[in-house]
């Protein structure tokens, strides 16, 4: 509608030869109109056949809405429809921006449906405007490259006119002029006469305020719409109100309306709620938007910019969660969401799932679950519950690197925990060596270092970091207790047997979460294979370690003048009689640095200048033999700390058997008696058990004159259980009071 003025239009009449005919090829105005005009318009009935009486009132409205936007030049956003009422007449009508409601003179238009001479009538009014001949053409439009305009392809208006004069059952529109020379107007309804598409005469049909209201929801500007029931946006509006749920709109104009079994969106799934878009092009019918995807943005957009709203996000959020997540049916709402979701608003759907409302929660797929045989343990270590996410829900999340999986999050926080020493107690002392020696003797293995991790309720046993090249270890490794669970072994079980199985445990998971590959070897054998030779191997060597520490006796003979440090061993276990071995003895006070070698490869490339030219000034030994020499004895400085180490020379990856707090033995000294020159020996304090790693001060116990003895009674054993003896005297005569 053009913004000039037009001439009073009345009611249609039969054709006459006064009629002027109407030049396609020339765009006629008003003005260059003697009198009347019949126009042969190029539509044809069949056009647009899917309108129905909804779809042809919504394009006089945006007809209506455009001209007024264009005669008054008003933005957009102050376009405000005013709804009044009663029993026989609805009025929308749009007043001037600023001007006072019930100023007459200042409304730019209107829309009435009115009672007039007992019959229903509707009448679509536009001040100040002009309806212009070639407005009738197929095409004819100037609205093509305007923003604020809604129409854009130049046929609304006209099969508007056709569909309402499609059909007896469907009403008749005839042009009239309200006010003459300044308005245009379209009546619909009423008791006249009228003609069909085909220029035959008809009975109009009146329009029942029923019809009318259903009508109006062409437009969501005629629509009431509770406050909380619309979330606009500068990219549009997300209609909540369940009354319009459904309906996709154009610039306030409905483009489609869902009905059962048929959605008004171009996915043909489900939509949850109402749209409005700002902008966007639609397909020629103006039935939807020009294409799923551009219907998808626009959607996603809104939402996005809703969830900015930090008044209305909390609730939106929840709304959009709940769609995301529902199986079936799969909204329309969200299709396409891993094309078109904005990052912010995956970010804002992560805000959500972390908020004080899922606490404690953890979110997964059915495939997770069913994938992962450890799931609910695993759920349980971290302290969370399983909350089950639709897979594409989750995958949309994950993709972003927003969410991961409960075994991802186990080893996160399994390698964030607090790395803990090694407990100076025997038990753990012997894992933790046990442990790192193996890994040091297998090739896939021989860089990795240990740590143990305080991680508390989280069920993992260990995890290998491979960028980092560390094993971390549950710290209840650590503890005998802990290993008994873990292991599922009696309590009575010996404490060496339990180390074995801890470290051989330990071992088989750190060569598992190995990469397979790493054990490609290149031979004939599969890499499984040779991974489980490699566990084979280490399990030997744990054996050989254990068996050889648990026969191994080292003492310090203590005397006034020299010590000496005698190392004695069962031949029998662990190595073969015939091995050749060495044995070195040092000073904990110049080469502790030395207990950290774990393997005979590290012993034999180890720089030990204690054991050069001056070897007896630095107080340290070693003696190279057969393992079936069984013992071997070394000088020692007064008064010095020792330890020993033992390794076999022919195996580069067998064990360094470490031997540290070596007990020192007291020759007895003699006591004089000056009554009968005898002196005389006792017991001293009971020990706990002959166990060689239980750690003591062994054979210290001392009688009242000062004497040490060697002997021993274990306290399981009752004092009524065993013999009773009295104390031995015995005559010392050799020199320097040794026995």
């Amino acid at each position: 509608m053009a913004s000039t003025k037009s001439p009073n239009v009345g009611d249609e009449s039969s054709k006459s030869s006064e009629d002027e005919s109407y030049d396609l090829e020339r765009k006629i105005t008003l003005e260059s109109i003697n009198q009347r005009m019949t126009i042969g318009s190029t539509i044809i009935s069949t056009y647009a056949a899917q309108w129905g009486p909804v779809e042809a009132f919504r394009e006089l409205v945006q007809n209506w809405r455009d001209g007024i936007i264009k005669s008054f030049k008003i933005p957009e956003k102050d376009f405000q429809v005013i709804c009044e009422e009663n029993n026989d007449e609805i009025v929308y009508k749009v007043m001037e921006p600023g001007s006072p409601r019930r100023r007459e003179k200042v409304c730019l238009g209107y829309i009435r449906w009115s009672r007039r001479g007992g019959a229903g009538t509707v009448d679509i009014t536009n001040r100040q405007a002009t309806l212009q001949p070639w407005h009738l053409d197929m095409g004819g439009t100037s609205k093509g490259n305007d923003g604020n305009q809604a129409g854009a392809h130049g046929e609304g208006l006209k099969v508007a006119l056709l569909d309402q004069a499609k059909a007896e059952c469907e009403k008749n529109l005839l042009p009239v002029a309200s006010i003459p020379n300044e308005d245009v107007q379209f009546l619909i309804g009423g008791n006249g006469k009228g003609r069909d598409e085909a220029g035959y005469p008809l009975n109009r049909s009146e329009v029942t305020r029923e019809e009318f209201k259903r009508w109006t929801k062409a437009a969501l500007f005629l629509q009431k719409i509770a406050e909380d029931g619309l979330v606009p946006t500068k990219k549009g509006d997300l209609i909540l109100d369940q009354h319009f749920e459904g309906n996709i709109y154009l610039k306030g104009l409905l483009l489609q309306e869902s009905r059962p079994g048929k959605s008004a969106s171009m996915t043909g799934k489900k939509l949850k709620y109402g749209y409005n878009f700002a902008k966007g092009a639609t397909n020629r019918e103006r039935q939807s938007m020009a294409g799923a995807d551009e219907e998808s943005r626009a959607i996603f957009s809104i939402w996005n910019e809703a969830l900015k709203n930090p008044a209305a996000s909390e609730s939106l959020v929840d709304k959009l969660h709940l769609m995301l997540n529902c199986g079936r049916p799969e909204y329309a709402d969200v299709s396409n969401a891993e094309i078109h979701m904005p990052v912010d608003m995956l970010h804002r759907v992560k805000e959500y799932l972390l908020s004080e409302k899922f606490k404690g929660k953890w979110f997964y797929t059915a495939e997770e679950k069913t994938e992962n045989p450890r799931f609910d343990q695993v759920v349980r270590g971290i302290g969370c519950q399983s909350v089950a996410l639709q897979r594409s829900y989750w995958n949309l999340l994950s993709e972003a690197g927003l969410v991961h999986t409960a075994q991802e999050e186990e080893q996160k926080r399994f390698q964030a925990a607090e790395t803990v020493p090694v407990p100076e107690e025997p038990f753990p002392k012997a894992v933790d060596r046990l442990l790192r020696a193996s890994l040091a003797a297998c090739p896939q293995t021989a860089s990795i270092t240990v740590e143990f991790a305080k991680a508390g309720a989280i069920r993992l046993d260990s995890f290998y970091a491979c960028s980092k090249q560390i094993f971390k270890v549950h710290d209840r490794w650590l503890t005998k207790a802990g290993a008994l669970a873990e292991l599922g072994l009696d309590t009575d079980v010996a404490l060496t047997d339990i180390i074995s199985s801890t470290v051989k445990w330990l071992l088989t998971d750190a060569l598992m979460q190995l990469p397979l590959d790493w054990f490609a070897l290149g031979s004939e054998q599969y890499p499984d294979w040779h991974r489980r030779r490699a566990m084979t191997q280490g399990g030997q060597r744990i054996s050989e370690y254990i068996r050889i520490k648990h026969n191994l006796l080292v003492e310090v003979r203590r005397y006034a003048t020299n010590d000496t440090i005698s190392v004695l061993w069962d031949s029998a276990t662990g190595w073969v009689p015939e091995a050749d071995i060495r044995i070195e003895v040092h000073r904990e006070s110049t080469c502790s640095a030395l207990k950290k070698l774990l393997t005979s490869k590290q012993a034999r490339r180890a720089s030990m200048s204690c054991l050069g030219a001056n070897v007896l000034d630095s107080g340290c030994g070693v003696r190279c033999m057969k393992f079936k020499a069984k013992r071997s004895y070394f000088f020692a400085l007064p008064k010095e700390k020792y330890f020993v180490l033992m390794y076999k020379r022919s195996g580069p990856e067998s064990f360094v058997v470490l031997f540290e707090d070596i007990p020192v033995v007291y020759p007895p000294t003699p006591q004089s008696n000056t009554n009968t020159g005898v002196k005389t020996y006792t017991t001293g304090d009971r020990i706990e058990s002959l166990d060689m790693l239980v750690p003591r001060d062994w054979f210290q116990g001392t009688n009242k004159t000062g004497s040490k003895a060697v002997i021993g009674i274990e306290k399981e054993c009752p004092q009524s259980d065993r013999p009773q003896k009295r104390p031995r005297t015995e005559s010392i005569t050799s020199p320097g009071g040794r026995a």
